[in-house]
Order: structure tokens, then C-alpha cells, then sequence
């Protein structure tokens, strides 16, 4: 899951772009017209070991941060700047050992925290001040994924190999509740824009979908032929789109179990997918080193 492209939209429809993490190099995209509007260079550099790939990134809901992991580290970009904002370090020997990835960031709701994994554990910073500010611990083994509700920054969710999603409060640092029922790790995760409903994807080549408030399984979705590797919902809610290590992009109509395959596969597998703020664009990115866009 390393190797591969990840990629984000801008949630800002003043600001409408996209953004592409591949091998050192982060570009940033235009909107409709495709072009590259920026490049930003993080060369090979004595941290990085054997690992040169962005294994995630992340455009702030306000359009405003650029944020990306490499290599164990986490850096974050005022828009249209080549120089940093911040630079974060993660726990390097702990992930030493871990040659399968799924190092990744992502924003608050209201743009002022930014949360990572560091191996099992998770950890928060405050975007102003850089301060790291909290680590929650739980999972048994890797942190593989990590998504806020859509309206209240209080409230996280996790997912991990260790085949669980775990439900944190960030106030009281307290996991609330444990959601079991994957079959084997869990890669992905993605909340409902109503806040919900959970949907996770999972090495058992399958999709469920969690009702948020009890943790009560809605219902299962199983169409991929290997791993589901990447999940967003649309943004009025009424469909999931989901990636898999199988090259297949598939949206599910949240209300049945209707299923469309989009009609051309990444080779070697999805790796990201990301969907534009009105719905009308989806991007995909995979190990072919490729991006699809795709319009209704």
C-alpha cells in the first residue's frame, strides 16, 4: 500500500484543485483545466531509509494547509509555499520493521488539528503552534486508518491490522466504544457527511457499514475480489465509492445493495480516491503511477 498515489480535492469551492503525493514529490493540480499548477519537492534524506514514497496527504477543510507523510515524518505547507509550516517526527524505530505502510494524516473539521498514526498509537497536534497536544493508545497493532465526524472535532475514529475500529473522545482521551466484526485488518474508513455512519474496508475483501450511534452493522458489501483499500462517500450522502487492491473502483447506493463497477481498473491496484466538493469529479490513484478522472 506504500507504493502507489495518494491524492486529495480542495474542500474549498473557492479554491478548487487537487493534490497528488508520489515518489518525493507532491503536485498540485487545477481543477477542470488539469494543469500542473505547483510542484513540491522532499528529496531522499537521511531519515527516510528505504521508504522515498508520500504514503498520505491532506488538504485542510479550509483549503488553506497541504499536509503529507513520508517516511516517518509529517510535514505541513501553507498553500502555493514550497517551505514548510511545520515538521513533525514520528516514533522511527517503532515503524522500522512495518514494510507495508498505511502512514498517513489528516485535518480537523475546523482545520485546527491534525491527527496521525505512530505505529498503534495516534497522535494530535495543533496546526498553529505545532505543539504535539495528544496520544491516544488502544489498538493492538498498526493504526491503519483515521477520520473525524464531519461536525464534531471531539470525535475520532480508527482503524487498525488488529482487525477493529475504535471510536475515540479527543476531550476525555477515552475510546468509547470498539467495533468488531472484519474478518481480518481493517484498511480504510470513511464517515457519512451527516456524521451517521461509519463504512470500513478490510483485507477480507469486504465493506460494512456501521450505524455511528450504537455500533450496530447496517449492512455488508462484498463485490471486491481482494482488499478494500479506499473509501469516500458523496457528498449528498446517497452513495460510497471504494477502491481495491483488485484495480476496481465500485459506488454503492447506501440505501440497497445496487452496485455499478466504474468501467475502467487501475493495474496493480487503487490506491486512493478522492471526490470533489459538489460530487461531480471523482479522482483515483494507484501503483500503475496513475491518475483517472472521472465526471458524471
Amino acid at each position: 500500500m506504500r507504493y502507489g498515489l495518494k491524492l486529495a480535492f480542495s474542500p474549498n469551492p473557492i479554491q478548487e484543485y487537487f493534490i497528488s503525493g508520489g515518489n518525493q514529490i507532491i503536485k498540485r493540480w487545477q481543477i477542470n483545466t488539469w494543469e500542473k499548477l505547483q510542484e513540491i519537492s522532499v528529496p531522499f534524506s537521511a531519515t527516510d531509509t528505504f521508504d522515498l514514497w508520500f504514503t498520505s496527504v491532506a488538504i485542510s477543510p479550509d483549503g488553506q494547509l497541504i499536509a503529507a507523510c513520508k517516511a516517518y515524518q509529517i510535514y505541513i505547507w501553507n498553500l502555493g509555499e514550497v517551505k514548510t509550516l511545520h515538521t513533525f517526527g514520528k516514533t522511527v524505530f517503532s515503524n522500522f520493521l512495518d514494510a507495508s505502510g498505511f502512514d498517513l494524516v489528516a485535518f480537523s473539521p475546523d482545520s485546527k488539528l491534525l491527527v496521525a498514526n505512530d505505529n498503534q498509537n495516534i497522535k494530535l497536534w495543533d496546526v498553529e503552534t505545532g505543539r504535539e497536544i495528544t496520544k491516544l493508545s488502544g489498538h493492538s497493532d498498526k493504526v491503519t486508518c483515521v477520520a473525524f465526524h464531519p461536525s464534531n472535532r471531539k470525535i475520532l475514529a480508527s482503524c487498525s491490522y488488529d482487525k477493529t475500529i475504535k471510536i475515540w473522545n479527543l476531550d476525555s482521551k477515552i475510546c468509547l466504544e470498539t467495533l468488531s466484526a472484519h474478518r481480518d485488518a481493517v484498511y480504510t474508513l470513511a464517515f457519512s457527511p451527516d456524521g451517521e455512519i461509519i463504512a470500513s474496508g478490510s483485507n477480507d475483501n469486504t465493506i460494512k457499514l456501521w450505524n455511528f450511534d450504537g455500533g450496530k452493522i447496517l449492512k455488508t458489501l462484498q463485490q471486491h475480489s481482494d482488499a478494500v483499500t479506499c473509501l469516500v462517500f458523496n457528498p449528498d450522502g446517497k452513495t460510497l465509492m471504494s477502491g481495491g487492491n483488485d484495480g476496481k473502483i465500485i459506488e454503492w447506493k447506501i440505501n440497497d445493495k445496487e452496485s455499478q463497477t466504474f468501467p475502467e481498473q487501475h493495474r496493480r491496484g487503487v490506491t486512493s480516491i478522492a471526490i470533489s466538493r459538489d460530487g461531480e469529479t471523482l479522482i483515483s490513484g494507484g501503483r500503475d503511477q496513475t491518475i483517472k478522472v472521472w465526471r458524471r
